[in-house]
């Protein structure tokens, strides 16, 4: 039986409607509890905001706005403020605009900011928190930033690996020049060869399956690189069930179902590998003497315990490996040039897209390594 469209609209705000009067309903029924173990936090008032509603807050002028953080924005500037506290639901959200006031929180509040915020999207990426990237301080985040620092990027295993990152900045170089019209899409081409110098380390591969001719990007490594992307645009996303914990899965703004289908995109590609290394290395078959640990996998998989027992499950792998630090090294990888402007340009143009957090026009712009380039080279690492 097909419904009309008019119905299901009204259908989909009849489900909106009842899953906040059930949440407002077990709020209030545990209001008084709330009430007497938050007495007395607060020595001090909190920074000027929006009147809130009972229980939800400032929600429905948050679900209002269709972009939120210009929604922030004009906020403060209509209340003539550089802090201001937003509640949803029971959370205080402080957005700050002042440099002052920011290096202030950073400095008294350094051992909170130290460790990363909980949210939906970042549990789902991590794995449930088993990596080292998205985690909080406690000890399997002390476990994993121990190995990652003593045995996965210290200076022997960067030197060990100098080739293949020579390898990769070679291949860019020659499929840069097999363009035969001279036009270089730069996001593309910059994307591809960050993705390729994280599969090359992790996986000692640069396609997933079949190689491309002129060194190009094959379908499943241009989805990946793509997945990577959104994956990095919502890990840090807060939706509606990092302020409302019990409509998580419900998804009523649709960022849960993004975050996994990002994921979904990466695991795809990623976690067949790991899982076939992992029963090459510890399946029980007898390997050959010429049996290598060739990048950052097999260092993973070969790590041992004090009792000589895998220091590290599959689950713990694939969080490391498998997602979070892909998303991680390509921020990164991004971020170690420095940029300028081409000659001849002496304004940049900032206004931004009316549906998202991009520019409205393009940003051209000149890359430099941003150390100084004796730091680059070999024997000086």
């Amino acid at each position: 039986m097909l419904l009309p469209a008019n119905s299901l609209m009204y259908s989909e705000a009849a489900f909106l409607a009842i899953s906040l009067l059930t949440y407002c309903l077990c709020r209030f029924i545990f209001s008084n509890r709330w009430k007497k173990a938050g007495a007395g936090d607060h020595d001090h008032p909190l920074p000027p905001g929006p009147s809130p509603w009972p229980v939800v807050g400032c929600l429905p002028q948050m679900l209002k706005a269709s972009n939120k953080y210009k929604w922030i924005f004009g906020l403060m500037k209509d209340l003539n403020t550089d802090i201001a506290c937003i509640r949803i639901g029971n959370v205080h959200v402080i957005p700050v605009t002042s440099p002052e006031i920011a290096s202030q929180f950073l400095k008294e509040k350094d051992a909170l900011f130290a460790s990363r915020p909980k949210s939906t999207a970042a549990a789902l990426i991590s794995h449930n928190y088993k990596g080292t990237v998205l985690s909080q301080k406690g000890n399997q985040w002390a476990k994993m930033r121990k190995m990652l620092t003593a045995d996965l990027f210290s200076p022997t295993v960067h030197k060990w690996l100098h080739d293949k990152r020579v390898e990769e900045a070679d291949n860019l170089i020659c499929y840069v020049r097999n363009q035969q019209d001279g036009i270089v899409d730069l996001r593309k081409t910059t994307l591809f060869y960050s993705a390729n110098v994280i599969r090359k380390l992790m996986f000692n591969r640069r396609y997933f399956y079949e190689a491309m001719p002129g060194n190009g990007p094959g379908v499943a490594e241009e989805e990946h690189a793509n997945g990577v992307v959104q994956s990095l645009k919502y890990v840090f996303a807060n939706g509606l069930s990092d302020f409302f914990p019990l409509l998580t899965g419900i998804d009523l703004d649709g960022k849960e179902k993004k975050a996994k289908d990002a994921n979904k995109i990466l695991e795809k590609h990623q976690n067949p590998i790991i899982d076939e290394r992992i029963e090459k290395w510890r399946g029980g078959s007898t390997l050959s003497e010429e049996a290598l640990e060739e990048d950052m996998l097999d260092i993973m998989i070969n790590l041992k315990d004090s009792n000589g027992e895998p220091l590290l499950s599959g689950e713990e792998i694939k969080a490391t490996l498998g997602t979070a630090m892909t998303v991680m090294l390509l921020a990164r990888l991004l971020q170690a040039f420095q940029w300028s402007l081409p000659p001849g340009v002496t304004k940049v143009d900032l206004v931004e897209s009316e549906d998202d957090l991009f520019l409205a026009s393009p940003l051209v712009a000149r890359a430099a390594p941003r150390l100084s380039p004796h730091l680059y080279q070999f024997e000086n690492v």
